[in-house]
């Protein structure tokens, strides 16, 4: 099993230990129907953005979650506190991406 299977066995299980000991009104679904009430456009547009993020729907270059991840280890590496990959301190892909976002 992989580091990222893990990750997401440990994610699925946070959220259903939550959900059994939260108040009915309190669930992440709850809060969820509560935002789109409030906000429709955010809502609806972060969720469809995590989905496509989730499933490589979005190129690299313009995946707001790629290049958040990718500035921080950028900045963790020019702070001294993250050793750089062999090959660089960004993945092949988003350091192409990142050149062709500058463009």
């Amino acid at each position: 099993m992989r580091t990222s299977d893990r990750a997401w066995l440990a994610l699925a299980a946070g959220v259903t230990a939550y959900d059994l000991i939260a108040t009915d009104d309190e669930q992440p679904s709850d809060a969820a129907h509560r935002y789109f009430r409030s906000q429709p456009a955010t809502t609806a547009s972060i969720i469809l953005l995590t989905g496509l993020h989730l499933i490589g729907g979005i190129p690299a270059w313009r995946d707001p979650f790629t290049l958040s991840f990718n500035g921080y280890r950028r900045l963790l590496v020019a702070l001294g506190q993250r050793r750089p990959n062999p090959s660089g301190s960004v993945p092949m892909t988003c350091r192409s991406a990142l050149s062709a976002a500058r463009l």
